[in-house]
């Protein structure tokens, strides 16, 4: 059976209730009660005999369509002047203007390019923006997600945000990515160079594929890095620079250069419990090995006077490594083939490698000789010493020897004498 109701007006007061076998209406002139038979459906048209609401007999509603395909299928526009609940949870588990309880969550589907130009000013709402791909959700005071200023495919939350460059994101408060795949997180923080990140505060990104991450920061050249607080790449390319919380600024002085500032000073580890390593003073301008006797073991005691030996034979002289310009980089020293052939094997271990030099283990090397040429040193000394006495006694002697000779001298003039005497007076 079909119930058609034509040019009706119908002013419901208590509501209208259809089933999936009963249709009633309880209007204020009255009720009508018909039961549908199957494939049966319930319609009310309007003056020109379009179909406003449908009721089939499998319980589907249509509002502005003869054929509804779900249980509330409405053709149109919908208005709704109150709170719409969605989902079969329990009763005042939310409060929301609209609550949606369930697993299957929200999908909203659109086209891109498609729709109306949206330019809604300042206001505090959450937007799926299907003509540009794009979300927003937090507060605004201006045109910040306004068409002009969505990125396509692009993300802003939070307040004051601006996500304008296409695949950016930004989140926070007056945080601005305006580059290709940027992202600028935080408070002031701005990405506007193509693909840079800011982290941070009061923070900028403006160097092709740069990232700036802490305060007061920024990293200016392309594919620079900038962190901690108060530093800059200053438009040097490829430059990387960390500070610490020292507020004067510091900047990178050349391209795909590092710099660090720590007025506390540093220290690096090459072992897991931190025993192994080197350290830099706050103040300091050199590195110091951690050479703590307590963190030493196996002690071997070595021939210095063999190393002063080994030292002879290395061949010592200037050069510069391959590929630099040797009017500007020249070196003096050893080769590490020559060095670790004389000092790489201690009887226990192996000592560096037949590559490298590690400063340490020269200035070791050199300490142990310094040694041995002071105990050659202190044993000239002692012979000097010797010689210098024995020098003193042979003057000595000398002098005595002057002394006998003279008086030998004396004798025998003596005894010449008397000679000459007895031999007149004979």
């Amino acid at each position: 059976m079909t119930l058609s109701i034509q040019s009706f007006r119908l002013v419901v007061s208590t509501g209208i209730l259809f089933a999936a076998a009963t249709a009633a209406l309880n209007a204020q002139t009255g009720s009508i009660n018909s039961t549908l038979g199957s494939g049966g459906s319930f319609t009310v048209k309007g003056a020109t005999s379009d179909s406003l609401l449908v009721v089939n007999d499998n319980g589907k509603i249509g509002v502005g369509t003869v054929n509804p395909a779900e249980k509330l299928d409405i053709n149109g526009n919908l208005k709704v002047r109150g709170a719409v609940r969605l989902g079969t949870g329990a009763a005042g588990d939310t409060a929301g203007t609209l609550t949606v309880v369930g697993n299957d969550g929200i999908v909203a589907d659109g086209n891109i390019n498609s729709g109306t130009t949206l330019s809604l000013g300042a206001g505090t709402r959450m937007m799926w923006y299907p003509r540009k791909a794009a979300f927003r959700a937090g507060w605004i005071d201006g045109t910040h997600w306004n068409d002009v200023n969505i990125g396509t495919y692009s993300v802003a939350m939070g307040g004051e945000t601006i996500a304008s460059g296409s695949a950016s994101t930004a989140l926070g408060f007056s945080s601005t990515a305006s580059g290709y795949s940027s992202v600028a997180l935080g408070w002031i923080a701005s990405a506007t160079a193509d693909y840079s990140a800011v982290i941070g505060a009061a923070s900028t990104a403006s160097g092709y594929v740069s990232t700036a991450i802490g305060f007061g920061i920024t990293a200016s050249g392309a594919y620079s890095t900038a962190m901690g607080n108060y530093v800059s790449t200053n438009n040097k390319s490829g430059a990387f620079i960390i500070g610490d919380s020292t507020t004067s600024m510091t900047n990178s002085s050349a391209a795909n250069e590092m710099t660090m500032r720590f007025a506390g000073g540093y220290r690096l580890f090459t072992n897991s419990p931190a025993t192994v390593g080197a350290s830099l003073a706050a103040g300091g301008n050199s590195w110091g090995t951690i050479s703590d006797s307590t963190r030493k073991e196996n002690f071997q005691v070595v021939n210095a006077e063999a190393f002063l030996g080994k030292l002879a034979q290395l061949q010592l002289g200037s050069w510069n490594y391959r590929g630099q310009d040797p009017r500007k980089f020249r070196h003096y020293g050893p080769m590490a083939q020559e060095w670790f052939a004389a000092f790489g094997h201690d009887g226990i271990g192996i000592i560096g490698t037949d590559t490298t030099l590690a400063t340490a283990d020269v200035d070791g090397v050199t300490l142990i000789a310094v040694q041995a040429l002071e105990k050659r040193t202190a044993g000239m000394r002692e012979t000097a010493a010797t010689v210098l006495s024995l020098e003193a006694r042979v003057k000595e002697l000398q002098k005595e020897n002057a002394e006998l000779r003279a008086r030998l001298q004396a004798v025998e003039s003596a005894v010449r004498n008397i000679a000459a005497v007895n031999s007149g007076t004979k």
